[in-house]
């Protein structure tokens, strides 16, 4: 799988549009359709490292090496239970205070 497919399908396991991600990284959201539909061929690890922190993912997720698809489901399982226990204790300190 390509990097700019990876992105893509990162970005769409959490339900974003190019424009969170954009805001959330710091580039436009021209710069994010450019990279997820090819049409930017170099990508900054400065800008890979943004992706990192705001999915927080291991770099490696974005190594050109093809994704295995046990550690793909792995990694959108975990996403997935992480995301529910945010909701879950954003809940619990309603409920306390």
């Amino acid at each position: 799988m390509d990097l700019n497919e990876k992105i893509k399908m990162l970005r769409k396991s959490k339900g974003e549009t190019g424009e969170q991600l954009a805001k959330a990284t710091g580039v436009s959201k021209s710069f994010i359709s450019d990279i997820e539909s090819g049409k930017k061929e170099r990508i900054t690890f400065r800008f890979i490292e943004e992706l990192s922190n705001y999915y927080e993912i291991e770099l490696d997720y974005f190594r050109e090496q093809p994704v295995k698809t046990k550690e793909l489901d792995y990694i959108l399982e975990n996403e997935s239970l992480k995301s529910r226990l945010d909701y879950l204790e954003s809940g619990l300190k309603n409920l306390i205070e």
